[in-house]
């Protein structure tokens, strides 16, 4: 199969790229910038900008499937959020739809469409995969959890270790006792890869985590600085505190951040991985060997 991979210079899109390729495909690699890809066989490289939308036919129109990895994450500004998730998307399934594109997309979401408050990065990814599921596609819908590989590759990461490398109190609400179940990067490309090729999981919306039980947050954190030389000393914070700062910020339209961020650590953030075993038998790595991969041996 030729499958074009958007987003390819990325983080989960430069996975998605290697994976398909050392499955057998030719993986079409397109990014904005093509420069910072590698050239590798079975690998096509072009540039596409998916915000200019007559060009995005031509870069696909050759290809069997896609695997839809570009967009902005939580650090983006408003307007990156609109443009490289939704605007971005829209255009995408234009072509797919209108244009005599292929119409079988795997496109990467995120398990935060799930979370209870609103934060721009959430109302994106809902806006994105609202208009990627009015387009009619054969589409598939992959919703990871947090992703983890190495620091110097996950931008979330790094700024965890830089947050807690100089030796100050860095405060975890709750004492992150609330459990997560975080992904790894390759897991999240092969599950990718295995989606483009099954029937079953076309109209399928698929959370890609973790093993099942998860992991606290507050281990994430002590690993993250243990395992990188930081000195910081983590403090809990009481949800009490928060709830009497948002109070007080709320009336001067300020609290909904803090809103958001009680809503997440006032409970454990688990999901099944029944479906997504059935469906493409995807089994996620442990998370010891996902730790140490982040955060070095």
């Amino acid at each position: 199969m030729r499958i074009y991979v958007t987003g390819a210079s990325g983080f989960i899109g430069r996975r998605c790229v290697r994976a398909v390729a050392a499955h057998g495909h030719v993986a079409v690699a397109l990014s904005l910038d093509a420069t910072w890809i590698a050239r590798a066989e079975r690998v096509e490289v072009r540039e596409l900008d998916l915000l200019v939308p007559g060009t995005i036919l031509p870069a696909i129109r050759d290809c069997d499937a896609g695997i839809h990895a570009a967009g902005a994450g939580p650090g983006a500004t408003p307007a990156q959020l609109h443009d490289l998730n939704v605007v971005a998307s829209r255009n995408l399934a234009a072509a797919c739809r209108d244009g005599g594109a292929p119409r079988r997309l795997v496109a990467i979401s995120s398990a935060a469409v799930f979370e209870p408050g609103e934060t721009e990065y959430r109302a994106a990814k809902r806006a994105q995969e609202e208009v990627l599921a009015a387009a009619g596609l054969e589409l598939t819908l992959l919703r990871p959890t947090l992703v983890l590989g190495s620091c110097a590759e996950s931008a979330e990461l790094s700024r965890l270790v830089a947050r807690l490398a100089p030796p100050w109190p860095r405060l975890l609400p709750a004492g992150g006792r609330n459990r997560i179940q975080p992904v790894h990067v390759d897991d999240v490309a092969q599950a990718a890869l295995a989606a483009v090729g099954r029937a079953s999981a076309i109209g399928r919306n698929l959370v890609i985590a973790g093993p099942e039980e998860g992991i606290p947050i507050s281990r994430l954190w002590r690993e993250a600085r243990d395992r990188t030389g930081g000195r910081a000393r983590i403090v809990p914070l009481p949800l009490s505190l928060l709830r009497a700062a948002a109070c007080l910020l709320r009336p001067a339209g300020a609290g909904a951040a803090l809103d958001a961020r009680i809503a997440f650590f006032s409970h454990d953030h688990l999901h099944s991985l029944a479906e997504a075993a059935e469906i493409l038998g995807y089994r996620p790595r442990p998370y010891d060997e996902m730790l140490a991969g982040a955060f070095g041996s």
